[in-house]
Order: structure tokens, then C-alpha cells, then sequence
């Protein structure tokens, strides 16, 4: 008989401690909270949004001197928005043909290409952005902390044919 009131004690104790001891988790941002769209410092930006801190990091610039001018930035923001948010690896592919310009797109895995997935694709560049200036005016569209183009060469493919694949920092960790 003690030792079931001093069990019952220890429990009625011990639901007690866990009830009052405050819990402390850090709450993860929702897939909406992750990624936006919107505009910094005056430019329309995919940027990836930390509910907690409220602190935006621009990952995908949408400035139409480098996107074609036929592409709605709006709606190309939007959709890269609703690919991103369910991925936590990024995996960015770049195709171009001879004589169309340059299509960026998100990739499944390596070997992928944007014609394989269009409904991943995300813009299609101007066709000034060319095989020499494309480090450069991709540094341009994608945050530098989140995509590392330092080794990032367009390799020549089948007849006209030229793509690459840029693989990305997890998103979270850019906060």
C-alpha cells in the first residue's frame, strides 16, 4: 500500500513537474513562411522569409535587363515560389540551344535537363546573356551566399547544345 502511494505520488508529481516546466522548440517556418515574393530595395525578389526573425534574404532577382522580356516576372516569381517550397536540396539547371536563349530551370537530380521538366522552369534569360557573360549576369539574378558559380562552366552537349547544373546552399542556412 505504500509503495502505490508513493508510485501515485511520484506520477502525480512527476505530471505535474512536466506540465509546469516551459518547453522551448524552435519553430520551424512553414513552407509559406519559407519562401516569397516581393520587393527589396526597390526590385522585385524569391527570397526566403524566417517567420521568427522576420529577416528576408533575396535568393532570385527578377530585374528584366537579364529575363526575357516575354516572361511575366510576377507569375515567374509565383512559380518559382510553389517549386522551391517543397524541395530542401536546389538543384539548378541551365540549357541552350543554338539558336534559342538561355532556359534556367530546377532539376530533379543530376543529369536532368529543363527540357525533361518545363513545369520546373523558372525563366528564360535575354538573349544578350551570352556563353562568356553568363557568370557574370547569373551573379546578377542569384544570391552569391545561396548559389556558388565559382566553378560553374556551360558544357557542351549534343549538336548546339549547351547546359550546366549549379547546386545551391541549403536556404536556411542563409540565416
Amino acid at each position: 500500500m505504500i509503495v502505490k502511494k508513493s508510485l501515485l505520488l511520484g506520477l502525480t508529481i512527476g505530471a505535474i513537474a512536466l506540465t509546469a516546466t516551459p518547453t522551448f522548440s524552435q519553430s520551424s517556418s512553414t513552407s509559406k513562411d519559407a519562401f516569397q515574393c516581393g520587393v527589396i530595395e526597390g526590385k522585385r525578389h524569391t527570397f526566403a522569409y524566417n517567420a521568427n526573425t522576420q529577416k528576408k534574404t533575396a535568393l532570385i532577382n527578377w530585374e528584366s535587363k537579364y529575363i526575357d522580356s516575354k516572361t511575366d516576372i510576377n507569375k515567374a516569381c509565383d512559380n518559382a515560389v510553389e517549386i522551391l517550397k517543397n524541395r530542401s536540396e536546389i538543384l539548378i539547371g541551365v540549357e541552350m540551344n543554338t539558336n534559342n536563349p538561355m532556359v534556367v530551370c530546377i532539376i530533379d537530380q543530376e543529369g536532368d535537363t529543363c527540357s525533361k521538366n518545363p513545369k520546373n522552369q523558372l525563366f528564360v534569360l535575354q538573349k544578350t546573356v551570352t556563353e562568356q557573360s553568363f557568370k557574370t549576369d547569373m551573379s546578377e539574378i542569384f544570391n552569391s551566399a545561396w548559389v556558388t558559380l565559382d566553378n560553374v562552366e556551360l558544357v557542351r552537349g549534343s549538336v548546339g547544345q549547351m547546359y550546366t547544373q549549379i547546386k545551391s546552399r541549403a536556404w536556411w542556412d542563409l540565416f
